[in-house]
């Protein structure tokens, strides 16, 4: 996703995010929005205005941490397909399996791999075991999306998180903060030897 011209001029942080939830009018946001709305177009269709506003505030410079403060849940899961989807990555939402029925919140498509995603909108870190958990639950249904799509890239798994620490492996799943997707998107091949694929 490109960065609007506008995010250049300073802009005033509160009165961005006050935009997201439809409490002020913000011009240079509504400028940013219709961008975003021109490049996603399609895909924004039927995500809801507040997740549109939220790509369109952070085109403006405020940070994707911030932004997802403002998501509930729900809204935090189609903001991270629509970072990925800006990155570059086919994305599919709430991909459901069966025998045994799981679903994964976000399959995404790179040229090199799959992303299997779990996204987590904890407000804060977790502790080893729980993560462990987690992964594990993940690594699994990564497995099983494998075997439906046998024909499918390298299948990747991670939980992308709201506020986890950098750096995070466990299990030889990367557990990566909503604030550092880009960085760890455009870095995945380096971290080849941490991450277990399917």
């Amino acid at each position: 996703m490109k960065t609007s011209r506008s995010s250049k001029r300073t802009i005033s942080e509160s009165k961005a995010l006050a935009f997201i939830d439809g409490r002020s009018s913000y011009p240079q946001a509504e400028r940013a929005l219709e961008e975003v709305a021109g490049e996603l177009g399609p895909f924004l269709a039927g995500h809801g205005a507040r997740v549109s506003r939220a790509i369109a505030t952070m085109s403006l410079g405020v940070s994707p941490e911030s932004v997802a403060k403002r998501l509930g849940w729900k809204e935090f899961e189609s903001f991270c397909a629509r970072l990925l989807q800006g990155s570059g990555y086919g994305v599919e939402e709430n991909v459901t399996l069966t025998k045994p029925r799981v679903q994964i919140d976000i399959v995404a498509t790179g040229p090199s791999h799959v992303l299997s995603v779990d996204c987590k909108h904890w407000e804060r870190a977790h502790s080893p075991s729980a993560l462990a958990s987690f992964a594990g639950a993940q690594k699994r249904r990564s497995g099983l999306y494998r075997r439906a799509k046998p024909e499918a890239k390298p299948v990747v798994s991670v939980i992308l998180s709201f506020s986890q620490p950098e750096g995070s492996f466990v299990e030889g799943v990367p557990v990566v903060p909503v604030r550092s997707l880009t960085s760890f998107l455009g870095s995945i091949e380096a971290y080849s030897e941490l991450i277990e694929t399917r």
